[in-house]
């Protein structure tokens, strides 16, 4: 399918952007393959492929949740670098405000 002209300059206007000669002449070709793919999508048969695709397992696939018991905050906290009062310490990976103005 071939954009025409306004189209393309309709598409420029609603993405705020202008284009060059050589840029629309670009574009027109990648979109119009775009839109020809899609096309071709919609008239594609997967019926079939739907109803095999769903009996296949799927790779990787995770495992089933389990309600179990948690560890112990203080297991958990001894096994942990740096922790305080109960809670995991962690470097700070955001500047303060005094700490950017000193820059």
């Amino acid at each position: 399918m071939r954009l025409s002209e306004e189209e393309l300059l309709r598409l420029e206007g609603l993405a705020r952007i202008r284009l060059e000669t050589g840029e629309r002449e670009t574009l027109r070709i990648q979109l119009a393959g775009i839109i020809d793919f899609v096309r071709r999508l919609e008239v594609a048969d997967i019926r079939d492929d739907a109803v095999h695709e769903e009996k296949r397992p799927i790779p990787g696939a995770l495992r089933v949740d389990e309600v179990r018991d948690c560890l112990e905050r203080e297991t958990v906290l001894e096994q942990a670098p740096d922790s305080k009062t109960g809670h995991f310490r962690v470097p700070a990976v955001i500047d303060s405000e005094e700490d950017v103005s000193r820059k």
